[in-house]
């Protein structure tokens, strides 16, 4: 059995709160095995319910697995040092 440790930042003085939301159903959430950070979404992407941006430059790299669609809008620069590639059977659209 594996342990779920919540540990705070020893520098930090901020309450980080999790709250489960009001559900009647029971709910599991899977928390895939690797280190990493979780995503968030920059409101300055979501303009509006029908427009979304996306920034002009590629600045950290990116893998568009065989298994998955994704497209910006363009152009679109990738950055010095950064990779953008896209799987055999992967599709990337820039519009």
């Amino acid at each position: 059995m594996s342990i779920l440790k919540v540990k705070g930042n020893d520098s930090g003085t901020g309450t980080v709160t999790l709250e489960a939301p009001n559900t009647n159903t029971d709910r599991s959430i899977s928390i895939p095995d690797v280190a990493g950070t979780f995503a968030t979404v920059d409101s300055r992407d979501i303009l509006s319910a029908q427009f979304r941006s996306n920034a002009q430059t590629l600045s950290t790299s990116t893998t568009i697995a065989a298994t998955e669609n994704a497209c910006c809008t363009g152009p679109l620069a990738v950055a010095s040092g950064v990779t953008l590639t896209v799987a055999a059977g992967g599709n990337l659209s820039i519009v």
